[in-house]
């Protein structure tokens, strides 16, 4: 968001001889050094109107340093008075380690959609509770439930009864990588209480991708038992699942270059592996599994890609964490969901890898016309390997011997 200066108009008649731009330096300097007998209310707007001064960096860092370092009792009693709204979002990101201050601006009747999503992407377990309880907002500033999912201090009680909300009123969540697949959970879960039938975005999504889409939702009518396992009363339970979960994940190795590294040497965990990861994913719902897919590091999607529920698959391919050297690793894979295959040669961005398409013509769950397309692309040794592989389809095996004569004559 960008934060323009207020009207001097709109200042109160002391505040606003501070706040000129002609008034001598020393005096505007005082001002934001808090010298000036005003209330809060007052105080504030003078303060960050000085901390956009252009003209004098020692007059904008005493202003920022102010509001920063303002009393807690001071600053939260004039967000309850009433701020401009530019204002609580500027007080919000500069005071964004006080929880008092933080809650108040959320609380604030004027307080932009804009700064709730900011804030719900970043805030505590607690303020995340207070964003998810105006449900207006989040129906008419979606992004803010987006925001929410995409939190990993956010409960996962409270992420999953908005992007519920979200999908009652039939409103798509664009930001959230998976939330077709979360969609198809949901109402999945819906059908199977005999409420309301998987339509909407889910069914809408699934009559437009044809075979494909009709499986996913049926697989999340299978899925219905699971999810109905789901109990908000019992969210204590489910979200200590979670936090443990990415816990452990995080000690195990995070993200990274040296992470991301590792996916493409190091072999995929095992069906019979044990350990704690394991353990706390098998004990998840089909819905925490997505999220942990989604917000998950690399040792959570190494297991949850190769999920049996084609959704919980999904969701960890497509998490905007994942690295290129982990997608070339699942596409020479023969243990990752077939729908996990599928999503890499569709993707145009996944596709543009040499490294990919090789595996993916040398993987027998490649679709076969997928397999076909590649072949051109492919060099000779890479082509006489793949006329040689016995495990792919014997379609592509002698198209690649065809290719292979035709290159070399």
């Amino acid at each position: 968001m960008e934060h323009i200066a207020l009207a001097l108009e709109t200042l109160s008649p002391q505040a606003r001889r501070a706040a000129d731009p002609a008034s001598p330096e020393p005096a505007r300097l005082a001002a934001a050094q808090g010298l000036i007998a005003l209330p809060p209310p007052q105080l504030l707007p003078l303060l960050y109107n000085l901390a956009l001064d252009t003209a004098s960096e020692a007059v904008r860092k005493a202003a920022l340093k102010s509001i920063e370092q303002l009393p807690v009792p001071l600053a939260v009693g004039a967000v309850k008075a009433g701020l401009p709204p530019i204002v609580l979002d500027f007080v919000a990101r500069k005071r964004l380690r006080d929880d008092e201050v933080v809650e108040a601006v959320l609380l604030a009747p004027a307080v932009l959609d804009e700064t709730v999503k900011q804030l719900a992407a970043q805030v505590g377990e607690r303020q995340c509770e207070i964003i998810a309880q105006n449900e207006m907002r989040l129906l008419r500033f979606p992004e803010v439930i987006e925001a929410l999912y995409l939190n990993p201090r956010a409960r996962m009680s409270t992420v999953q009864r908005c992007v519920e909300l979200a999908v009652r009123q039939g409103i798509v969540l664009e930001g959230l990588p998976a939330y077709r697949e979360l969609a198809a959970a949901i109402t999945g879960k819906y059908s199977s209480h005999g409420g309301a039938p998987a339509t909407g975005v889910a069914a809408a999504g699934a009559a437009a991708e044809g075979d494909a889409g009709r499986e996913l939702a049926a697989d999340a009518v299978r899925a219905a038992a699971e999810l109905a396992a789901f109990d908000a009363d019992d969210a204590d339970l489910a979200d200590v699942n979670f936090s443990e979960a990415m816990r452990v994940a995080a000690e195990a190795g995070g993200d990274g270059a040296g992470g991301a590294a590792a996916a493409a040497t190091e072999p995929l965990p095992a069906e019979s592996d044990k350990g704690p990861l394991l353990s706390q994913l098998s004990g998840m719902t089909i819905t925490q599994k997505i999220r942990a897919a989604t917000l998950g590091n690399q040792s959570i999607r190494a297991v949850l890609v190769r999920d049996a529920n084609r959704l919980v698959a999904l969701a960890a391919i497509k998490s905007p964490r994942i690295g290129d050297s982990e997608i070339a690793a699942y596409s020479q894979s023969r243990a990752v969901n077939d729908d996990v295959i599928r999503y890499i040669a569709s993707n145009r961005d996944f596709f543009k890898s040499h490294v990919v398409r090789v595996s993916l013509a040398n993987n027998p769950k490649c679709p076969v016309p997928t397999a076909l397309r590649i072949l051109p692309m492919l060099r000779p040794n890479e082509l006489k390997a793949l006329s040689n592989n016995k495990n792919v389809a014997h379609a592509v095996a002698e198209q690649a011997r065809r290719l292979l004569a035709h290159k070399q004559k």
